[in-house]
């Protein structure tokens, strides 16, 4: 941890997760520090396009963190050699191509992979930051009337959230049986910008095409994070010792309605905002129809009002992006995109 690192010292950080979008913005971040940053990534530098957006004093090491490959357990093991802080931004979601069993090897036995990884190599002594990107639908999708801070009960009620639930519950073992490890698990509203485009731009291609509907009347919650607070978020977690073993909401601290949105996104496509409402279970039913996937569906959805007044109080936190602005952005990049 850096408090414990003398002036001629260099921070050792890794990340793991490297090519995602909190990860190509923290990394720079950390290098500006003067850290050492190490990245684990899945394919080998030479033929991975991410990659080469990364800065390129970045030590890369290439494992799958379920250690799929017989030499990803070395690997690991190497990058974890000595590192002060750890930033696990990796995971899937769910969709076609990850079942639920898919979801507990990366998110949960994955996770368990890189902390057996720092204990084999370091010791249980010696002293970590794990710092977890994990998820706020660990509170479940329909929590109408709750404001919901990190003392609420979670009630996870997907594949996906029910995943980053088991995962918060590996790293709080590793606090309690390895003296050195020490964690903050950050829940993140959705996370959106640029480096998040592929579900917003389903939903802004359905209602430029008139197709999309309200799920209900229109007046449910969603909570958002722009992808640079998200990584101002995790910084500020590393850097305050007071984060250490404790749970954070992560959004934009914003209580937006599903209509809020969908309006904005047609006033800036210069398109009428949808009209059209269907209950749950016909959307459930033809969300394929509209290639639509079920942690899209349970977003749209999705009935949730998070208090970030703790990440706020304790860490500084205060998101600073804008969803007039930034969300505008995104909109504008989707019809770039088409062209």
């Amino acid at each position: 941890m850096p408090s414990n690192k003398s002036e001629n010292q260099k921070v050792r950080d890794l990340v793991v997760g490297a090519t995602s979008g909190i990860g190509r913005n923290i990394i720079p971040k950390l290098l500006a520090m003067g850290h050492e940053v190490r990245a684990v990534i899945r394919k080998h530098p030479g033929i991975d396009s991410d990659w080469k957006n990364l800065p390129k004093t970045t030590i890369p090491y290439v494992s799958d963190i379920t250690l799929e490959n017989g030499s990803d357990e070395a690997v690991l093991k190497e990058a974890c050699r000595e590192v002060d802080n750890i930033f696990h931004l990796a995971g899937g979601g769910y969709n076609t191509n990850n079942t639920f069993d898919r979801l507990v090897k990366v998110n949960v036995e994955g996770t368990e992979n890189i902390l057996n990884a720092y204990i084999s190599v370091n010791g249980p002594d010696r002293p970590v930051h794990f710092i977890y990107g994990g998820s706020n639908t660990v509170y479940g999708y329909k929590r109408k009337g709750e404001v919901l801070t990190e003392e609420s009960t979670t009630k996870p009620a997907s594949p996906y959230s029910e995943s980053k639930y088991m995962a918060e519950q590996v790293i709080k073992v590793f606090n309690e049986v390895n003296k050195g490890v020490k964690y903050t698990i950050m829940r993140m509203g959705t996370l959106y910008g640029v480096d998040y485009t592929p579900s917003f731009f389903k939903l802004f291609r359905l209602i430029e095409q008139g197709k999309a509907a309200y799920i209900g009347n229109g007046s449910n919650h969603l909570t958002l994070v722009h992808e640079d607070d998200a990584t101002d978020a995790m910084m500020l977690a590393m850097l305050n010792p007071s984060s250490y073993n404790q749970i954070y909401n992560v959004t934009d601290g914003v209580n937006y309605t599903v209509r809020q949105l969908f309006e904005l996104v047609a006033n800036t496509l210069g398109v009428p905002p949808p009209k059209r409402h269907i209950p749950y279970l016909l959307a459930k039913v033809t969300k394929n129809a509209v290639n639509i996937n079920y942690d899209e569906l349970e977003f749209l959805a999705s009935d949730r009002v998070v208090s970030i007044d703790k990440a706020r109080k304790e860490l500084g936190y205060v998101p600073n992006k804008k969803i007039e602005t930034e969300g505008v952005r995104l909109v504008k990049l989707y019809r770039e995109s088409k062209v």
